[in-house]
């Protein structure tokens, strides 16, 4: 029926001396990065629609094309947000300002802060074309699946002691993500979380979020698939953090004990992140059955970090 095309590439490096001194150093290091594109398919142009709730379209055969990438994601770009500026008198919006009115809900009254939708075709309407061939102001903002998937790690051993650090992290990984947690208003009745208190206002005209307002659980309006919301979830981590000292022999053979090792063990003990709301970079959308859990995104149990002491006897 079709064919599609894996290719990638991966690079590791590992490095181990002993210095004169008895300092043992052990360097590794890998990255590893791949994409899939459909090589062979029929004449399918239909625009790939990702529903606002990132249950993988791409999974869908009826979006398949020649050509596409998987994971791409389909979207509007975002220009600003609309400022008192850009309204007259009576509260229109001034004629320069391309027409939106087809991106948000029948019968929407514009008002400063706003989310002011980029026209790429130059029509001075945003629009949402129905193929790929004719996409409207729709374009490919981001991709969902990870890129650029890294790790590096160290270990030193000097006389007694012994150190071992572990890194890992994606370099580019985007997702569109609903949800009061990284969409405020989302769904009625819900509070505002953590960093939501950045909204715009007259007091706060430069702020990340529009206005107050609710959405109806819908992407639609300010939180049509946009750039500007797209979450950015690459990220490093670091994931283990070893420390050890190990008695020297003279001691505990005293004590009839072979080996003795004190050492302690950090997990998860931090991370470095660009994702504007406080969720871990590291999760996915979230199911109910078949169905993509819209209202719950980020909503987890809290990251674990773990710190861990412990004796290694060896008699």
């Amino acid at each position: 029926m079709g064919a599609m095309q894996t290719q990638g590439w991966e690079l590791a490096v590992d490095f181990r001396h002993e210095f004169a001194n008895g300092l043992r150093v052990t360097l590794g290091a890998q990255i590893t990065d791949y994409k899939t594109k459909i090589t062979k398919w029929n004449t399918n142009t239909i625009m790939p629609d990702y529903n606002g709730n990132g249950t993988g379209w791409y999974a869908t055969a009826s979006y398949y094309q020649k050509g596409m990438v998987l994971g791409d994601i389909w979207g509007l770009k975002v220009d600003r947000l609309l400022q008192e500026s850009d309204f007259d008198a009576n509260g229109n919006l001034l004629s320069h300002i391309p027409d939106q009115s087809q991106m948000f809900p029948g019968g929407y009254i514009f008002a400063p802060g706003d989310v002011l939708y980029k026209d790429l075709d130059g029509d001075q309407i945003i629009t949402k074309g129905t193929t790929t061939d004719d996409p409207g102001d729709y374009t490919v903002i981001g991709n969902m699946l990870p890129r650029y998937e890294y790790g590096f790690s160290a270990g030193l051993d000097y006389k007694n002691f012994d150190f071992n650090i572990f890194f890992q992290g994606v370099g580019k990984r985007d997702l569109w993500a609903m949800g009061n947690q990284v969409l405020p208003g989302y769904t009625s009745g819900e509070p505002y979380y953590k960093g939501a208190e950045d909204y715009w206002r007259p007091d706060n005209t430069n702020a990340f979020y529009p206005r107050p307002y609710i959405y109806t659980q819908a992407a639609n309006g300010n939180y049509r698939i946009n750039d500007r919301y797209l979450l950015n979830m690459a990220y490093l981590r670091c994931k283990t953090l070893t420390v050890g000292y190990t008695l020297p022999r003279a001691l505990t053979m005293k004590a009839h004990i072979q080996n003795l090792r004190i050492y302690f063990t950090g997990e998860n003990l931090f991370e470095f992140s660009k994702v504007k709301p406080d969720i871990d970079p590291e999760i996915d959308i979230r199911y109910v059955d078949s169905a993509a859990d819209t209202r719950n995104f980020g909503r987890s149990y809290p990251y674990q970090r773990t710190l861990s002491f412990g004796l290694q006897l060896t008699l």
